[in-house]
């Protein structure tokens, strides 16, 4: 099967040597989550800013040991080279001396539900203001690697829309060499649209639905309407009903 991107992890190997993520515990998150997410092999890529350093070759040396296919190759030819793996593929990618804009042109990519994004952090940063306007869209898995004490947090962050604020919630726990306290279903807990806007469109088709205007808006009946209403609160989202598509 034909996959454009598979499995994407954003690894940063951090700029203060008292806040670096050992290369071990490194080649440790990416194995254990290779094994939950069934991956066949991990392409650690580089921009044209970074020159490869020792890390690179360390964590490759590792999970070849782990029996992952491991390769190195630039990160121009990961946007535009398919690969053809029956297994979800996994890509690695360090922070250090990585220009940002490089992570918004990955992020403005179509089809990035399928990939997962890693990002091991550096303690001097806010998330926030290492993502700034990066839009990490509502379907992708992108998750932010934390040192802390003997323990690596995992959190997942997304935006509603391109216009939200940064969404960051736990995902899960790395410690003596596992993973713990993680999300068997991705998406588990993304059930608040911050009270997003969405245009529905509805025809008559009765009992179902009944479109009516009402002082100049359209109001939907029918049988689905209670359903909707009950959508509108569980997923905190509202919604503007037209009977066609501009």
């Amino acid at each position: 099967m034909l996959k454009f991107l598979g499995i994407l992890l954003l690894t940063t190997v951090c700029w203060c040597r008292t806040s670096e993520i050992p290369v071990d515990a490194a080649v440790s998150v990416i194995v254990e989550l290779a094994k939950v997410f069934r991956v066949g092999g991990v392409f650690l890529l580089a921009s044209r800013e970074q020159v490869p350093v020792i890390q690179w070759a360390n964590i490759s040396a590792n999970l070849s040991r782990n029996k992952i296919p491991t390769a190195i190759m630039s990160l121009k030819s990961a946007l535009y080279t398919p690969v053809l793996l029956d297994w979800p593929t996994l890509y690695v990618m360090f922070s250090a001396g990585f220009d940002i804009s490089a992570l918004q042109q990955l992020s403005s990519l179509p089809g990035l539900s399928i990939p997962l994004w890693l990002l091991f952090f550096e303690e001097e940063q806010t998330v926030e203001e290492f993502f700034g306007d990066v839009h990490i869209p509502f379907n992708c898995r992108f998750l932010v690697a934390q040192l802390d004490g003997d323990m690596i947090q995992l959190l997942e962050v997304y935006r509603v829309t391109r216009h939200f604020a940064l969404t960051i919630a736990q995902y899960g726990v790395w410690k003596d060499g596992a993973l713990i306290d993680y999300k068997l279903n991705f998406y588990d807990g993304r059930n608040n649209l911050q009270g997003f806007t969405m245009t529905a469109i509805s025809m008559d088709s009765l009992p179902y639905s009944d479109l009516r205007e009402e002082n100049g808006t359209y109001v939907l009946g029918g049988s689905m309407a209670p359903l909707w209403k009950m959508l509108e609160d569980r997923l905190n989202f509202t919604y503007v009903t037209t009977d066609k598509l501009d």
